[in-house]
């Protein structure tokens, strides 16, 4: 008995190394639950009916479809159901081959409708809606403030009564902010009760971060007083993040992020797309390569997925696609390829078939049926909250962070600074009255009221990383050659580098598709 069963063993062991060693030539993935549905008899049929249809991966749907169709191959020599992979009985290469951890976990995906906009929230615009907004961002921001040790603020009414010399402080939103005649800056903020004015020094110990000081920023100062209500400034804080260690997922799973696709563009690199999707399939990859693609469980395209249609002044001259539903369709073609057990998340961005404004809601099923009907595929709007894997990550387009950068005079060529910024005033908004629009959403959709894991954003074609106080932050570049109008403002994209964060490590790594092309900056 124990000789007979050792001899099924080792045949068992035999046939798994001749399938795994036939499928590798033909640069195909087996998934475990597919390889004990096949036989010495049928696994060379069953193989290259996936080559000749274009799959990379075979799984036990696959295997057991093609058995139904072609009952005329026998299915005997199978390898018992009850056979167990232990490590050590065949070469490495072939176990990671089998085993695809993405597949055979189940996802651990939460995503709350509630903490991004829907396109079915309507708004007014009138005068109330602002004031509820502008009052949502500054409790919101004062009540993530007041968590700070040693903040115990009086208000401006209260200032008023205050001796001269006193020591006090205070929480507001920037109204004003000017450099008086004798170099000092003067800002003037607001809260609940009025208005009071801050005086920064030039030989103050906080000369230069005055200039991190920008309109609507809600900031704690302390200081002394002196008359009129004013106050000189020896301390502004923002809400920050605290410092803490990043934390990470329990099991080793991998996420990939990837923006600004512009599909429907000429500048669109469709070769490098296609590069980028066989990869996902483990079409001419190494064993090394293979092994972390097989983690990839979850994937975010962060907006701007197509070019879209009237953007901008004379865009119908620079695409090579331009109805906005076949953009979208030939996306859709491109996704469905990516296996099924990999969960995708699509944000919009100022390109996508909604509204500019910001918070942007889902792309609509109007526009994006075929993104709809994929199983895998979950739309949701700009910004968004997901946990992954017990990771909180925020994900937003970056509608805001052309203006940012520029009231920051942050280079164009690193968005993980201006990322940097948002997690340090915790919003996501522009200025309002500035380039980008803001919808007076009342929810704070806009705000970041808890502290991500990571976050990612897109928009500005350039690939950018930074931890933050226990957070990760990942700007992914684009698939998208450099515009007129990013010439012009110094923009220097950096195309087809995609980063792959670990989520149990807490790290990343990039894996860059160029296509061949030598003139691609990398």
């Amino acid at each position: 008995m124990g000789e007979k069963m050792s001899e099924q063993t080792l045949h068992s062991e035999k046939l798994i190394e001749k399938i795994m060693t036939y499928a590798t030539t033909k640069q195909i993935v087996i998934g475990k639950d597919a390889i004990f549905q096949m036989s010495n008899n049928n696994y060379i049929d069953i193989i290259n009916d996936a080559d000749e249809k274009g799959i990379f991966v075979i799984n036990k749907d696959f295997v057991l479809e093609f058995l139904k169709e072609h009952p005329e191959i026998k299915e005997t020599e199978e390898l018992p159901q009850d056979h167990k992979i232990v490590t050590g009985q065949f070469p490495t290469e072939i176990l990671k081959s089998i085993y695809i951890p993405a597949a055979d976990n189940d996802s651990d995906l939460i995503i709350p409708k509630e903490e991004y906009i829907s396109d079915k929230e309507k708004f007014k615009g009138d005068i109330s809606d602002f004031q509820e907004y502008f009052l949502t961002r500054y409790k919101e921001l004062k009540k993530i403030l007041m968590k700070h040790p040693n903040i115990n603020p009086i208000s401006s009414k209260a200032l008023k009564f205050m001796k001269e010399g006193e020591s006090v402080c205070l929480i507001g939103m920037v109204y004003e902010k000017r450099i008086s005649k004798k170099g000092n800056t003067v800002l003037t903020l607001d809260d609940l009760d009025g208005q009071f004015k801050v005086v920064i020094s030039p030989t103050s110990k906080l000369i230069g971060f005055e200039k991190l000081v920008i309109i609507e920023d809600v900031i704690s100062v302390k200081g002394r007083c002196f008359g009129n209500g004013m106050i000189f400034a020896e301390e502004i804080e923002y809400p920050g993040m605290t410092n803490r260690t990043m934390k990470k997922a329990n099991r080793n799973l991998n996420l990939l992020v990837t923006s600004d696709i512009h599909i429907g563009s000429k500048l669109y690199y469709d070769d490098m797309f296609k590069e980028f999707i066989e990869w996902l399939n483990c079409k001419n990859v190494s064993s090394v390569e293979r092994e972390e693609i097989n983690k990839i469980k979850y994937i975010i395209f962060n907006g701007d997925c197509v070019d879209g249609i009237g953007v901008y002044p004379q865009q119908l001259t620079e695409l090579n696609v331009i109805d906005i539903y076949e953009q979208y369709e030939i996306l859709a073609n491109y996704l469905a390829q990516i296996p099924e057990y990999v969960e995708i998340l699509i944000l919009p961005g100022n390109h996508d078939a909604v509204r500019r404004a910001d918070p942007q809601p889902q792309i609509s099923k109007d526009f994006a049926k075929g993104l709809y009907d994929l199983k895998n595929c979950h739309m949701i709007g700009s910004p968004a909250w997901a946990q992954i894997e017990g990771i909180n990550v925020l994900a937003y387009h970056g509608n805001s962070m052309n203006t940012l950068q520029l009231q920051l005079k942050i280079d164009p060529t690193k968005p993980e600074l201006a990322m940097e910024q948002y997690l340090l005033r915790r919003d996501l908004s522009s200025v309002y009255g500035e380039k980008q629009p803001n919808i007076p959403d009342k929810k704070g959709i806009m705000l970041i009221k808890k502290e991500p894991d990571i976050f990612v954003t897109g928009h500005i074609h350039s690939n950018g990383y930074k931890y933050y106080n226990g957070c990760l932050a990942v700007n992914p570049g684009c698939w998208q050659a450099q515009t007129v109008f990013q010439k012009e403002q110094g923009h220097i994209p950096t195309p087809g580098r995609v980063p792959i964060i670990q989520l149990n490590k807490g790290m990343y790594f990039e894996k860059v598709f160029n296509n061949g092309n030598p003139n691609i900056p990398l």
